[in-house]
């Protein structure tokens, strides 16, 4: 028989294991899931892996090359001197032979590196922006979902409202306090509010399916924002200071810088259809039976092997034009990432200074719309204000409400988008919003 004491034991142990399963998801969890489950970000890795091996490949053009063959021929011919009358030989010759050549000058080879080195670097660069806009895109995500959550609950409660209202209106109507156009108006608006609660289900479901396309599963119990959070302005407080960050560690920037240098290399690489090319080749070969009076033979080789290019047809040209345009292209895309960089940079600082003042405003203006409605519906059952007055009152408070989660989740957005436009977004960003996020119920 199991005793209370060991009950009770197991139960404070096991107790809040299950607890911490059963919390509610955040931006973190939802991030970590994203990392596993989204098939953007597993491309992303997989074309980084793939970018690692380029700088290999590269390099393999600079070291020795080796090469075996094996050979076996079926000999058959005649032959007839002033000696000796015709005679058919047949027989069968086969050749072992191994060879190294060893590039000790290939302008094509040696441009061919530099090049693998910085696509290697390139690769690095694109995979540290996709998981900055796996963040973002995972931010984007989770306060949707909590924008349509919101936007249903304040659809059922405003529905609840106007019932509430409606047969409020239709008893004033009964006691010949309330008119006809009174009730006609609730009702009107009471219908309005369930086409809006079904809107409101539908783009609930849409956002749900949006995160399991992300996370790769359906999300659970997700965690809300209902109260006031600690809200800090961008440190430093100096637009111009997140500008010039910008322009050095934004990482669409830097991935057009790599780009230019491809580019650059590129070009280079292509004048090496102009100059010489060198190598050092050394091989040794074995012959059974290489001739009809032959038993065997065998001999090695050592040499320097050099080859000048003259003429291709205008081929060489021709490449050294594309890879021109291309460096010019790759420019115009550099400067396009900078200037947009300054853009959205500059957006998001203001997006954070700026939201901080409209939640502010709004929470203030949700109390004072609460204050309204109460007023309206005790001038209401005096006589004192009409059923429309409420109506309206009441009207605006859920669309006051409404804007404040939204301009919430739009501060909190725009605090990681400053942070990846600048360069300097990562886990412990999210991290960040996430326990300010934990701090309301």
């Amino acid at each position: 028989m199991i005793s209370w004491k060991r009950l009770i034991i197991g139960c404070t142990l096991i107790c809040p294991a299950m607890a911490a399963l059963a919390a509610p998801l955040g931006l973190l969890d939802i991030y970590q899931h994203a990392q596993r489950g989204d098939p953007d970000f597993g491309a992303a890795v997989a074309s980084y892996q793939a970018g690692l091996k380029t700088q290999d490949v590269g390099l393999a053009g600079l070291l020795p090359s080796v090469s075996a063959s094996v050979s076996s021929t079926r000999n058959r011919y005649g032959l007839e001197t002033t000696a000796l009358p015709w005679a058919n030989y047949n027989f069968t010759s086969r050749v072992q032979t191994i060879q190294l050549t060893q590039s000790i000058f290939d302008w094509e080879k040696i441009s061919a590196y530099n090049e693998a080195s910085a696509l290697t670097e390139l690769a690095k660069a694109v995979f540290a922006e996709a998981k900055a806009d796996l963040i973002v895109r995972a931010a984007q995500g989770y306060f949707s979902y909590l924008l349509a959550c919101d936007n249903l609950e304040m659809a059922e409660a405003q529905k609840n409202a106007l019932s509430q209202q409606r047969t409020q209106a239709e008893k004033l109507y009964k006691s010949g306090v309330g008119t006809v156009t009174d009730v006609e108006e609730t009702k009107a608006r009471y219908e309005i509010a369930e086409a809006q609660l079904l809107a409101a289900s539908g783009t609930l479901d849409v956002r749900r399916r949006e995160l399991e396309k992300m996370t790769g599963a359906m999300p659970g119990d997700i965690r809300r924002i209902t109260d006031p959070f600690k809200m800090a302005l961008p440190e430093p407080l100096n637009v111009t200071v997140w500008l010039e960050a910008a322009t050095r560690q934004n990482l669409r920037v830097i991935s057009q810088q790599l780009n230019l240098r491809v580019a650059e290399i590129q070009a280079d690489k292509g004048w090496a259809g102009h100059l010489p090319s060198l190598n050092l080749v050394a091989s040794t070969q074995k012959g059974s039976a290489p001739n009809y009076f032959t038993n065997s033979d065998s001999s090695s080789r050592v040499g320097l092997q050099l080859s000048m290019p003259l003429y291709e047809g205008g081929k060489v040209s021709g490449m050294n034009e594309q890879a021109f345009f291309r460096k010019e292209k790759a420019r115009h895309e550099l400067e396009s990432a900078v200037r947009d960089s300054q853009i959205k940079v500059s957006q998001a600082y203001l997006g954070v200074v700026n939201g901080i003042a409209q939640v502010k405003a709004l929470e203030q203006a949700v109390k004072s719309g609460e204050t309204t409605l109460q007023g309206m519906k005790v001038g209401q059952r005096t006589g004192f204000r009409t059923n429309t007055d409420v109506l309206n009152a009441q009207q605006q408070l859920f669309v006051t409400q409404r804007d404040l989660q939204q301009q919430r989740y739009t501060y909190l957005l725009n605090r990681l988008q400053l942070q990846a436009e600048a360069g300097s977004l990562n886990d412990e960003s999210v991290a960040l919003i996430d326990s300010l996020i934990s701090q309301t119920r």
